[in-house]
């Protein structure tokens, strides 16, 4: 939005310049955007060519009336230039720029000065029409003669461009941004200042008649006022008032009919349309949805392609525009045009921002109307464009769903424990009313929401916001704020998760922390589309990959092990601390994938096992387990046991996944990944995955970590095989071992597993550690060799036994 400071001070008298303009912009909250000054020529003149004759054959010799009977000869080379016409002059004196005009011969002619064009002045071609933007620029026959262009036209001026928040529609208008300055002034000067209405008289024809003309609104939630008004029209070129304002405003003038629409729509910021009343044929004018798609020319020349549910202004049964946003060819006023059908409506916001979205059409009438058009002002506007033309209308027809303006109460406690202080009444009364809003002080406060900010102003809130940015965010007092004293007490789940991240992080895995939104389509690239029926839906995504939360938390650390797979780092070991949701709950995540470190004894394995190094060197299943177990042990955790699921997860290898659980209750997963996932993820090594329930995990960590002694009598160790069919699980194996080794039974570990030689088919060798230990004496060979007896009967029940040497 463009604010002019000469127009400014042509309506208002206010005693304020422009820096104080800008410096009160600032801290109101409205940015300029730029400042655009003009004042390139000083000293010319505007004149009147009274004589024009040939010099050579590309030049003229143009005599011009610079003053009351004073006259000077200019050389021009342009044949546009005739007897009778206004142009701005340079004479001599006249600056352009660093330049100063002085009489001069051209061609062995005496040329007294030039003829100056819009492009001399510094002017944007894009606000000219196509014939004024090269050559001498002709002026409207009513241009006030012998006065400076600087002056009189507005060519020295400063304007500001502002920019537009998505709040305040009221600033795309001339009257809304006077309220900001009246409110700038009273900032400063403690004095209220009254802003013009802009309203004009009714010009009503006694001629024409609206009676051919009826308003059909088919709903009165699409369209809440329409106002018609028929008027005799002459089209023809906008005169010099006219003109200097659309310049001043930064609008390219078309013709007094449609400049006097786009004039009256910056002042008001009411959009009108006219249409050639004479294409109407039916007489009665329609506002409606389309029912079906259908195809529409619009003024700019280009066919449209309507969805179903465009609000559309109808002759009848026949579209002549997309209410609006643009009008039709078809009723499109021309040179020829004799009568005019002045539309002023106000259209619901949200309906044109979605028509102007899908039909990608932004005019200045639909950003005006989709932030929200002031319903009061659409008569007044209406009868100010008639009056800008230059001619009278008829009675107006219309259709108005009036409603009593909106009164918001704000209570003065809350409005201090929202700002912290106390604000006077009557200086509210007095700022918001610089706005345009009225006050009536008490407690609660009763404002009266004006029409031009009912789309902003809804709420207590809202108008607490509006108080302290008018008053000035400037005034509030400086505070120290109370800090009362609470004891914090952390929760087990928030202590149990930092132990965890330290633990893993001094393990040499790293931390993740990703967004807990997910989407349909990551979910089924990781296989897991069953997942989407009972995830939870974000109301308002922000972005197409974050519709619904996460129902199980491993994506975000399997989207980073892709992210940098992609970006050449190949080995990773991460974990995550976060909630999967449906239901939702704290999980631990960690994965593994690429190479081992150099301390995790790949090279010495890589050696033993000939033509299996890859394979040997890159982290595997059994290396998170083992990393899951050195977790559990540094936590206290016995009890732990890993046992086949009941329901595998799509997403995990068919047969690598397994149930983690500790005294017999489940608290997660682990697994490796399924090939075809960890191909669509371009990671080249298989991942290895642990999922554990936090919530569940807690319960079997003991509060106080008690010490034993340390052994007075050594330990004995003995190594056993023990050969057991394929079917028969390890931790069954490993079970029936603890249970039947006695007390003395200190720990047991698996070191090996071989399958084929000795083994017969369908069997497998598994070899365990075991640890004895006596704190009342050593044992002796024959105890351990007892013991190692009972374990070997208490296998052979399930089909296992202890190999003989």
């Amino acid at each position: 939005m463009k604010l002019s400071y000469r127009y400014l001070k042509s309506v208002v008298p206010w005693d304020i310049d422009l820096e104080t303009i800008q410096e009160g912009f600032k801290i109101l909250g409205l940015e300029v955007e730029d400042l655009q000054k003009r004042d390139k020529v000083r000293g010319s003149v505007f004149g009147k060519i009274t004589e024009i004759r040939p010099a050579t054959e590309k030049l003229h010799i143009a005599k011009i009336e610079i003053a009351p009977g004073k006259t000077i000869e200019v050389v021009t080379n342009s044949d546009r230039v005739k007897s009778g016409q206004i142009y701005p002059v340079a004479i001599h004196g006249t600056r352009i720029g660093d330049v100063t005009v002085e009489p001069r011969n051209i061609r062995g002619f005496a040329s007294e000065g030039a003829i100056l064009s819009a492009q001399d002045f510094g002017i944007d071609p894009e606000i000219l029409p196509q014939a004024e933007r090269e050559g001498p620029w002709q002026m409207p026959d009513d241009t006030p003669l012998f006065t400076d262009p600087a002056e009189s036209f507005w060519l020295s001026d400063s304007m500001l461009d502002i920019k537009i928040t998505p709040n305040h529609p009221e600033w795309l208008s001339l009257r809304g941004l006077l309220h900001e300055v009246a409110a700038i002034l009273w900032r400063k000067t403690g004095k209220t200042y009254e802003t013009p209405s802009f309203g004009t008289s009714k010009n009503i024809s006694t001629e024409n008649t609206c009676a051919e003309f009826r308003i059909d609104i088919e709903d009165l939630g699409d369209c809440q006022r329409y106002i018609g008004i028929l008027a005799n029209v002459t089209v023809v070129p906008s005169g010099f008032e006219t003109r200097r304002k659309l310049l001043a405003s930064g609008t390219r003038p078309i013709n007094n009919v449609v400049d006097a629409s786009n004039l009256s729509m910056y002042e008001d910021g009411q959009p009108t349309h006219a249409f050639d009343a004479d294409k109407i044929k039916s007489g009665v004018v329609r506002v409606a949805r389309t029912k079906a798609p259908m195809k529409f020319k619009t003024l700019d020349d280009k066919e449209r392609d309507l969805p179903v549910g465009t609000l559309m202004i109808w002759d009848g049964e026949k579209p002549v525009g997309i209410a609006g946003i643009m009008g039709g060819q078809d009723s499109e006023v021309t040179s020829a045009t004799k009568r005019i059908f002045l539309e002023s409506a106000n259209f619901n916001p949200l309906l044109i921002a979605k028509s102007s979205s899908i039909l990608g059409i932004r005019s200045e009438a639909s950003t005006r109307f989709e932030k929200g058009a002031d319903v009061e002002v659409a008569e007044d506007t209406a009868w100010k464009v008639i009056s800008m033309i230059g001619t009278s209308g008829c009675a107006l027809v219309e259709s108005y769903n009036k409603k009593e303006r909106r009164q918001v109460q704000v209570r003065v406690k809350r409005m201090k424990k929202i700002l912290g202080f106390d604000l006077d009444p009557e200086k509210i009364k007095e700022g918001l009313g610089t706005l345009g809003i009225d006050i009536k002080v008490g407690d609660p406060l009763l404002a009266t929401i004006p029409g031009f900010r009912d789309n902003d102003l809804r709420d207590e809130i809202d108008l607490i916001e509006e108080a302290i940015r008018v008053i000035g965010y400037d005034t509030i007092p400086t505070t120290f704020p109370i800090i009362e004293e609470k004891i914090v007490t952390e929760t087990p789940i928030f202590l149990l998760e930092r132990r965890l991240k330290k633990i893993l992080s001094g393990m040499g895995l790293y931390e993740c922390v990703s967004k807990p939104m997910t989407c349909e389509d990551e979910l089924k690239l990781m296989k897991l589309e069953t997942l989407v029926p009972n995830a939870p839906k974000v109301l308002n995504p922000m972005t197409t990959d974050s519709t619904i939360m996460r129902p199980v938390c491993e994506l975000g650390v399997l989207a980073a092990s892709s992210y940098n797979a992609r970006q050449g780092n190949s080995t990773m070991a991460l974990f995550e601390v976060g909630s999967q949701f449906g239901p939702e709950c704290r999980r631990l995540v960690m994965i593994m994938t690429g190479k081992r470190p150099s301390g995790w004894d790949s090279q010495l394995k890589a050696k033993e096992t000939e033509g299996k190094k890859d394979n040997i060197e890159n982290y595997d299943f059994f290396d998170l387990k083992g990393s899951l177990e050195a977790l559990f042990d540094l936590l206290c955790v016995c009890g732990v046991s890993y046992r086949p699921l009941n329901k595998p997860h799509p997403h995990l290898h068919q047969y690598r996944q397994a149930e983690i659980a500790i005294s017999g209750n489940p608290i997660g997963y682990i697994g490796q990944l399924d090939p075809e996932v960890n191909e669509r993820l371009q990671v080249a090594t298989p991942i290895a995955i642990a999922n554990i329930n936090i919530e569940s995990l807690l319960p079997h960590i003991p509060e106080v970590t008690v010490a034993k002694p340390v052994p007075r009598f050594p330990m004995v160790l003995r190594d056993i095989a023990v050969l057991a069919p394929e079917t028969v699980p390890c931790s069954q194996i490993e079970s029936t071992i603890k249970d039947h080794a006695g007390n003395n039974l200190s720990s047991i570990r698996l070191f090996d597993q071989f399958v084929g030689g000795f083994a017969r088919e369908g069997k497998r060798s598994l070899a365990f550690s075991l640890s004895f230990y006596d704190p009342e004496g050593t044992l002796l060979g024959s105890q351990i060799d007892a013991i190692i007896e009972k374990i070997d009967l208490a296998l052979e029940k399930i089909g296992a036994s202890v190999r003989k040497a």
